[in-house]
């Protein structure tokens, strides 16, 4: 996914609830968010300053209305994921970092800029200079140095590795259990598919996969 992705944003969004649900009866369910990044080291010098680190190295597609740069993109995939690895350490819970997604999302839509991410940390009680330092922690080199071709970014390593490895041609996309999901991206749609993929299915899954009794289900 990228956090410039308005379907992507959406179906996070809806899907919380249903992962809260499987977590809620502790079922063997692991979630974790990956971001999509290119190259484009020849790509004209404009495109390359507004829309890329490492100097086209790490690059974002700015979307069509030019709301928000491929950088602000970047940084904002840089934060989710920063939260979304603080989150889960800290709290053990996710329940946080969809929680910071709804805002964002629910603010700025598909363009979540610095100012927009700020505002969605205060408002639920998120360190904010933690995140960021996040963020500059991932770059090799101090943020003046982004733009160079020697720099790295620990976190856009891996995520191109598992994009590579696991990813497709379009996204949003999703993988579950080593698979890519051919389905539409919609929650119960997806609900369906990872149900499935239990040998023993939780309470959560018998109704979507047709194997509750009348009895077993609440009036």
């Amino acid at each position: 996914m990228t956090s410039g992705s308005d379907r992507a944003l959406d179906f996070l969004e809806d899907w919380s609830e249903y992962y809260s649900e499987l977590v809620f009866e502790e079922a063997n369910i692991k979630f974790t968010p990956h971001y999509v990044y290119w190259q484009c080291d020849k790509c004209e010098s404009s495109f390359v300053d507004n829309d890329c680190y490492g100097n086209g190295k790490y690059c974002a597609m700015e979307p069509s209305d030019h709301k928000i740069t491929g950088r602000q993109i970047i940084d904002e995939d840089l934060r989710q994921k920063c939260l979304y690895t603080n989150i889960k350490e800290v709290e053990g819970s996710l329940e946080k970092w969809f929680q910071y997604i709804e805002r964002v999302h629910s603010e700025c839509y598909g363009s979540v800029n610095e100012d927009c991410s700020f505002n969605a940390h205060k408002h639920l009680g998120l360190d904010f200079d933690d995140t960021q330092q996040c963020v500059r922690d991932s770059f090799s080199q101090p943020e003046n140095k982004w733009s160079a071709s020697s720099v790295r970014n620990s976190f856009i390593e891996e995520e191109l590795k598992h994009w590579q490895k696991w990813g497709s041609n379009v996204y949003p996309a999703l993988v579950i259990n080593k698979k890519l999901y051919r389905g539409q991206i919609e929650p119960v749609s997806v609900l369906n598919a990872v149900c499935a993929a239990f040998k023993e299915p939780p309470m959560a899954c018998l109704a979507t996969l047709g194997l509750a009794k009348p009895t077993d289900l609440t009036p």
